[in-house]
């Protein structure tokens, strides 16, 4: 039976992000990403995040925007995400993978 969960990812910076960032959220193959998935926010690298820039149900990914302004190394971001499917019992999954992009323009720099 798979329930509902409410999910907070949180990591610092190990390199400094200019203003303009987007983060990468790959969900494990065990817990698909639904339509149920409405709710996010977030605090600082991503504070004023609630909504989702991409959303793909298919690949089971999303994908967030944020740093609004210059951030240095060891500055925290934090998400969190509500109405994640969560498999009922313990067990091993696949895991999250969490990629962040630096954003200039229209193009999108792999940073971590």
């Amino acid at each position: 039976m798979a329930l509902a969960s409410a999910f907070s990812f949180s990591f610092n910076l190990a390199y400094p992000v200019d203003s303009g960032c987007k983060l990468k959220i790959s969900f494990p193959v065990e817990m698909p990403i639904t339509s149920d998935l409405t709710t996010v926010s977030g605090e600082s690298l991503f504070s004023g995040t609630n909504t989702f820039k991409t959303k793909d149900i298919a690949s089971n990914y999303l994908e967030l925007d944020g740093c609004p302004t210059y951030s240095d190394v060891g500055s925290t971001a934090l998400i969190s995400l509500s109405k994640i499917v969560n498999i009922g019992y313990i067990k091993d999954t696949s895991p999250f993978i969490l990629e962040l992009y630096s954003v200039v323009g229209s193009v999108s720099y792999k940073i971590a």
